[in-house]
């Protein structure tokens, strides 16, 4: 009997158990988490209803969901321009375009978008950049019902070498004027999403599934397969200076390569100069040996390699760090060795003033006779310095914005923030190291940029200002609806009014109180005024001191009786759309007192019923065996 129930007990774990596990694995969830697929990452959702799952038999699967007219997600792994592949297809295709956007990973102001649509059941392509270039539709020959063939999956491909850059299944595609080589060291970031996804019933979410990705003249390839990618499968990371002039992929040779001398700021983080794009594991692998000033390296006990390392903090000046960059653990060569000595660095990186006004008034966000305060209390975003506007040390400065101040000073190891003193204030700048300004006052700000390098010596750019206007109304936040019981007495609630910059105008925003009639509507005259003791006919009052207590309940034909109504402006008189809560009146529920006889039958109840059930397993599991003859 003993064996029985503990069978049993078992059973009831292995079963809870079962079903922790299964919530624990569900392949399917919100894009908000990140996902990790041989090494690609799948960043947060960038608009709409997003999901992601995958298999190794079945591909990389993205969700987009038909609630949402516009849906996107975006892979955070970098993508080799010079040479790549994407092959995919559709379980449903239920939009209207779907696109491809490749965005230079050193300038997010730089981009090129590739759509698809339906047209005649054919596949049209389209292309547009970021320097408004656009071509026109055309069509690609392939049926759109290729779209959600498992059979077909459908490559879009692009070589830097080929005449005819891109291509869709067979066809080489036409361009037209758009910008594709502009992108810095051709590094991109891919993105991909759907837009007029249709929120009929009868329709069904689009769901992608990206099947294989193909690399950097391909060599990096990321498909599924029951391969991960592990040990002798495992493709090499191609590796890229950084540094301009220097465009060649670094690559592990048969024997060490020759170690590349570099200085780098004393007590300070060196960042690597070169990029790494693997989408297929963790990056290179680095080697780090510190020698003194007069020493040579020891290697007879070589540290073991840190997977993904790009910055190492330097030491006191004089100090020299070889750093060996593996490719692949198996290597038995490392692709590049860098000797690193720290240096003491004083020089600032030079901001020339003269770019400078040009870069901040050739804005398009900043060239205006005033800034508009950010809707809701949203930071304003200054224009970017980006690679384009920094010039190495000796190399030619014209129009650049930043200029190293000796050869310690690159573009990768500066720090460039956006200063601002608002209204009022005669203190110092705050910094940001983002360019987003939280701008949430009106009046005169002052601005200025500020560049420091990686020994933290600093340059500061003129001061410019802005007169900030706010031309958004204050937002009321408030319940629309309310039931309150007849001849309850019902305390009017304030609503939260937030102003993104001028401040609520309190004298003016209030709220009333109205009588609907009987088609819904009201006028002024239907106003049940909020009145005070020394006003007349108070005792009477439905309303007084901004407690409501209705007499009459709502007719059961009609939502409401009533309607609050909320009003608000802010002091640079923008005045916000009326808010409307309406009122219904219900018959109240009856309040019974405690009573503590209530508490102890119930009490005994629940006990009783206990004994009841323990009674009825005793009987069924532990009763006398019937005598066998």
């Amino acid at each position: 009997m003993k064996k029985k129930l503990l069978s049993i007990m078992c059973a009831f774990l292995l079963v809870a158990s079962l079903g922790v596990l299964w919530v624990n694995n569900n392949s399917s969830y919100a894009a908000e988490s990140v996902k990790y697929y041989y090494g690609t990452t799948l960043a947060n959702s960038l608009e709409g209803s997003t999901t992601v799952s995958s298999s190794l038999a079945n591909g990389l699967e993205i969700t987009f969901g038909k609630a949402s007219s516009a849906s996107s997600a975006q892979y955070k792994h970098t993508l080799d321009m010079s040479k790549f592949g994407i092959s995919f297809y559709f379980t449903n295709a239920n939009f209207d375009e779907m696109w491809f956007q490749f965005t230079d990973n050193d300038n997010d102001s730089k981009w090129l978008k590739f759509y698809l649509k339906k047209s005649n059941d054919k596949i049209d392509y389209k292309f547009e950049d970021n320097y408004a270039n656009e071509t026109e539709y055309k069509t690609t020959g392939i049926d759109f019902a290729d779209f959600s063939n498992t059979e077909v999956n459908l490559q879009l491909t692009y070589d830097s070498t080929a005449d005819n850059k891109f291509t869709f299944g067979e066809q080489t595609l036409d361009t037209g004027n758009i910008q594709t080589l502009s992108f810095y060291k051709n590094v991109a970031n891919l993105t991909f999403g759907v837009t007029g996804v249709s929120g009929d019933e009868d329709q069904k979410d689009t769901v992608i599934r990206i099947m294989s990705i193909t690399n950097s003249n391909g060599k990096q390839i990321l498909e599924t397969s029951d391969s991960k990618f592990e040990g002798e499968n495992r493709i090499a990371p191609i590796i890229i200076p950084m540094e301009d002039g220097r465009d060649e992929h670094i690559k592990a040779g048969d024997s060490d390569p020759a170690a590349v001398s570099l200085k780098g700021a004393s007590d300070s983080e060196y960042t690597f100069p070169y990029h790494c794009i693997d989408i297929l594991g963790t990056g290179w692998q680095v080697v780090t040996i510190e020698q003194g000033e007069n020493d040579s390296a020891d290697e007879s006990e070589e540290p073991e390699k840190v997977a993904g390392k790009t910055k190492h903090a330097l030491g006191k000046a004089g100090t020299t760090y070889q750093f060996k960059i593996y490719t692949l653990y198996a290597d038995e060569h490392p692709a590049l060795i860098l000797d690193v000595t720290a240096v003491d660095d004083t020089a600032d990186v030079v901001i020339n003033e003269a770019a400078f006004n040009s870069f901040i008034n050739g804005s398009e966000e900043l060239n205006v006779a005033h800034l508009v305060a950010p809707k809701n209390g949203n930071t304003f975003e200054f224009p970017h310095i980006y690679r384009d506007n920094f010039a190495e040390h000796g190399t030619d400065v014209t129009g650049k914005v930043l200029q190293a101040g000796d050869e310690l000073d690159t573009f990768n190891n500066i720090k460039i923030q956006v200063g601002y003193r608002a209204p009022g204030d005669s203190g110092e700048f705050t910094y940001v190291s983002a360019y987003a300004v939280p701008i949430n006052k009106t009046g005169m700000w002052s601005f200025r940029y500020k560049v420091t390098d990686a020994a933290g010596n600093e340059t500061e750019s003129a001061v410019f200002e802005r007169r900030v206007f706010d031309e958004d109304p204050p937002v009321i936040t408030i319940d629309k609806t309310v039931e309150i019981n007849v001849n309850q007495k019902y305390t009017v609630p304030s609503a939260t009014i937030s102003d993104n910059a001028a401040g609520v105008d309190s004298a003016y925003s209030t709220w009333k109180l109205f009588a609907l009639k009987a088609d819904g509507t009201y006028t002024d005259e239907d106003e049940i005024k909020n009145l005070t003791e020394k006003d007349e006919g108070y005792k009477d009052s439905l309303l007084k001191d901004g407690v409501f207590t209705p007499t009459a309940l709502t007719p059961s034909d009609k939502d409401a009786s009533y309607v609050l109504v909320y009003y608000a402006r802010d002091l640079d008189g923008n005045v916000a759309d009326p808010v409307e809560v309406m009122i219904k009146v219900v018959e109240g529920t009856p309040t019974y007192a405690a009573n503590p006889w209530n508490d102890f039958f119930r009490t005994a109840l629940i006990v009783i019923a206990c004994l009841a059930g323990t009674g009825i397993i005793v009987l069924i599991f532990l009763r006398p065996k019937k005598a066998t003859k």
